[in-house]
């Protein structure tokens, strides 16, 4: 096919189309030039590349005044598949000059098929005979083909473009489900079931290579699915969609039950392929790893979030194929990539409810094992909050090698009830078995694994760029809103940055601040993740004390790192987890650090950290600090010297690199087939990470 060139602002796509009647068009349009002959120079691709393939069954009340429409373009190709029509719909297509073609089994899905068979044109309109679309909006649905944008393109009518009476409200709110469902098992859509559809010839090729099993009005999620599965690129326009001339053919209730299970059983049936078929490792030189249990990236500050950004991002470096999971965006703004790192959204919007919100993120990780599974060598998973459907994807791709982080004490955490206390050391004992090997980001934490799973275990800790040095800026601060008059000054005040919440000790330490002497105010950068427990604060707090600064999340990177290298200290309360980011963080800033006692938080800061494990122990840190801060630097200079040795991210990702290596090759899941063999040999043995 010949290549498209550019054309000039001046062609309006949204508005010009061939119609043979140029002299109409022009007349309403005496701004823009609009002759036939400039604009075969500029967009060669006219309609005489293009078939309008139509099934028809008893439509002799419709198809003529569709015919003449269509006719309007300029030399369209019409190709017209009787399917055993009992009225005069054959008679009328002949007398129109459209090519006529008969199909003698029974329903939609074999005329398409037989559509599909006779088609030789560069593209394909397809769309029912009934003339609920319009054929004149068959140049939007081309659009996207002809400028690279798509190899599909769907119309979509579920808008405020539908005429009235054209759907019921009952098939319009099935409609609606069956694109959820789609949505969730393949892809993205709106309509799954309109009936206005634009192809590339090589999809039509690619559907008649893998057959055509629909016979009725299931077949456009036949189609939908082994598009989406196959990778080729699905958009929709919008589209007008008017009521028909006679009754409807469709059975609201029959075809969408028959729909729905269409679905399923394509869905079953790619798994079951998947699963009984392996990889064949040839047709890729890199190796597939997908992190799912973050919110994604770019990251924020979210502990997993900052993680996978920073090994996601490195790997990719080192030659890999790296998807991560992420929660929904607009899919008009979205990144598609990240520094080469592929991203993978879930399709649903998050709640604004806490407990929803966790329900949510469980079922997007679960709805990321399903998907991933199928595309994946590697998947490594952040966290074991559902822990208990780690062996769907071992089910899916039975050469799938799974590793999982076993993140913290979970189930030790305050802010759960008993009940998710025992669903998540459940889900972390799970985890344990199903997973062919686990990593976890603190030396302590092996402890919690059953003795049993632990020769699994490899300690790798999370990593940290010592960040630039940010200058202190006024301006910079105008970006805090925050109430109060109180101002900071560089070095005038202290920081705490986490989640608000009640196993990160927030309680304790604003106690202990109160209970001070100290005349530095207290900025607190972090959300509340209940109610309950912002409203247990503001009692500890009362209500005038301005000396105590909550600025809520800051995700600006300059401006924390900002709060972060120019704080007097960092006091940091985390108790239950494994080894945490933002400690790193505060370390590699060179702040002096006041931790929560604890084997997690001394096996970061070592004695080059204060520790305190209550109120009345950091009252005394705050105070002594206040008053003598240079007596404890050498403090900050040890734990900054410290993260850059032991925590460095360039460590870390070749420690992470090897892992994943091992791991594909020791499950024969990986070629080779890389820029240099040696860079996947550390300077020390993986054996010496070995939990023993």
């Amino acid at each position: 096919m010949e290549a498209i060139p550019d054309y000039p602002d001046w062609i309006d796509l949204d508005n010009v189309n061939y119609f043979s009647n140029i002299e109409s068009y022009s007349k309403n349009n005496k701004d823009k030039l609009c002759v036939s002959c400039v604009l075969e120079e500029y967009f060669p691709i006219s309609m005489k590349h293009v078939t309008f393939l139509i099934p028809a069954y008893n439509e002799e009340q419709s198809i003529g005044s569709l015919l003449e429409e269509i006719y309007n373009y300029k030399r369209p190709q019409v190709l017209v598949v009787d399917n055993n029509s009992q009225d005069g719909t054959a008679d009328i297509v002949k007398k129109s000059g459209a090519r006529l073609i008969s199909e003698k089994e029974q329903g939609k899905g074999h005329a398409i098929r037989k559509g599909f068979e006779n088609i030789q044109s560069d593209f394909v309109i397809m769309l029912d005979a009934d003339n609920t679309y319009d054929p004149q909006e068959a140049q939007k649905l081309l659009q996207p083909l002809l400028q690279g944008e798509a190899d599909v393109v769907m119309g979509c009518r579920l808008n405020q473009n539908m005429e009235e009476g054209s759907v019921t409200r009952f098939n319009l709110i099935g409609n609606r489900i069956l694109s959820k469902v789609a949505t969730v098992l393949f892809s993205r859509v709106s309509d799954v079931c309109t009936g206005y559809w634009a192809f590339k010839k090589e999809v039509i090729d690619y559907l008649l290579k893998e057959g055509i099993d629909s016979p009725g009005f299931d077949l456009e999620v036949e189609m939908f699915s082994k598009i989406a599965r196959a990778g080729y690129t699905i958009k929709e326009v919008p589209i007008h969609y008017k009521k028909r001339m006679d009754d409807p053919k469709l059975n609201s209730v029959v075809d969408g039950a028959l729909i729905f299970r269409r679905m399923v059983f394509y869905y079953i049936k790619d798994l079951a392929n998947r699963f009984l078929t392996s990889y064949d490792n040839q047709h890729h030189s890199k190796p597939r790893i997908s992190i799912i249990g973050s919110r994604g990236v770019p990251a924020r500050y979210g502990g997993f979030e900052t993680f996978a950004q920073g090994l996601s991002t490195r790997l990719v470096k080192e030659d890999h194929e790296v998807i991560v999971s992420c929660e929904y965006q607009n899919p008009e703004k979205r990144p598609e990539e990240f520094q080469g790192v592929k991203l993978n959204y879930f399709p649903l919007k998050p709640p604004q409810n806490y407990l929803l919100r966790k329900f949510y993120e469980n079922l997007s990780d679960i709805y990321f094992l399903f998907q991933l599974s199928r595309q994946s060598d590697l998947i490594y998973f952040l966290g074991i909050e559902v822990g208990m459907f780690l062996f769907l994807p071992l089910l899916l791709n039975r050469n799938l090698t799974l590793l999982v982080n076993i993140d913290g004490v979970m189930w030790e955490r305050d802010k759960f009830n008993w009940l998710e206390k025992k669903l998540l050391k459940i889900n972390h004992d799970l985890a344990t078995v199903f997973a062919h090997g686990l990593v976890a980001d603190s030396r302590e934490m092996i402890n919690y694994i059953h003795p049993r799973y632990q020769d699994k275990a490899v300690y790798i800790s999370y990593g940290v760029d010592l960040p630039e040095k940010v200058p202190w800026s006024e301006k910079s601060l105008d970006k805090l809103k925050y109430p109060g008059d109180v101002s900071l000054k560089k070095g005038e005040y202290f920081l705490i940055v986490a989640r608000l919440e009640p196993e990160n000790n927030i309680h304790t330490m604003i106690d202990a601040y109160l209970q001070s002497e100290v005349d530095e105010p207290l900025v607190v950068v972090g959300d509340f993740t209940s109610q309950e427990y912002k409203e247990e604060l503001q009692d500890l707090i009362g209500p005038d004390d301005s000396s105590l600064i909550f600025l809520g999340s800051v995700y600006d990177q300059e401006l924390l790192n900002m709060l972060r290298q120019n704080c007097k200290a960092y006091v940091h309360g985390h108790s239950v987890g494994g080894t945490n980011p933002s400690l790193l963080e505060a370390a590699a800033s060179e702040n002096i650090i006041l931790a929560h006692d604890n084997p997690f938080n001394k096996e970061v800061c070592q004695k080059f950290a204060l520790y305190f494990q209550d109120s009345l122990q950091l009252k005394g840190h705050l105070e002594k600090i206040s008053q003598k801060e240079e007596s404890f630097m050498d403090l900050s200079q040890g734990v900054c010297a410290s993260m850059e040795s032991n925590y460095s991210w360039d460590k870390i990702a070749l420690d992470y690199d090897n892992l994943f290596i091992k791991e594909l090759r020791e499950r024969n899941n990986y070629i080779t087939h890389r820029k240099t063999i040696n860079s996947f040999i550390h300077k020390t043995s993986l054996e010496s990470m070995r939990a023993k």
